[in-house]
């Protein structure tokens, strides 16, 4: 059998194969990239027990030391915001900033740790840590030199 300008129809087919195959190969480049994306680590990254000695200011926090804030833990996020304000007020003509730090134990608790910052004209004051239990949503808190102890 033969193809247009009297090629064999099976020439065509190869042509067709290898383009499938390659679209084949691209499309599960692509799914499995967007799938490794889309992985909770937080189980993976836990939040760094011990506590560093913070400077009073210092440019931004090097973003590579926080993890991404899983999906669903917005609520978190915002529990971990008050009890911050309520703790630590935040100082006059200063936007409070948070950086995730994964998930780690806390007090027994399984939680949510998050690092607080004042920040102003590009310099980030430290704050304190705050943790979120997963199960319960207590919250503690602790300043560099000490422990953890529940939020009031």
């Amino acid at each position: 059998m033969k193809g247009e300008g009297g090629a064999p129809v099976f020439v065509d087919m190869k042509k067709f194969l290898i383009i499938a195959l390659m679209s084949a190969v691209a499309a599960l480049c692509v799914s499995c990239a967007e799938a490794g994306s889309n992985q909770d680590n937080s189980e993976i990254t836990p939040a760094q027990q011990s506590v560093t000695s913070e400077t009073s200011s210092q440019a931004q926090p090097d973003s590579s030391m926080f993890s991404v804030l899983p999906e669903g833990a917005d609520k978190v996020l915002d529990t971990a915001a008050k009890s911050a304000d309520n703790a630590y007020p935040v100082k006059k003509e200063y936007k409070r900033s948070f950086g995730y730090m994964g998930k780690d134990k806390v007090n027994g608790a399984d939680c949510y740790c998050f690092k607080v910052y004042d920040c102003k004209d590009d310099e980030f004051d430290y704050v304190a840590d705050v943790a979120v239990s997963v199960s319960d949503s207590k919250v503690f808190t602790r300043q560099v030199g000490k422990t953890y102890v529940p939020a009031a």
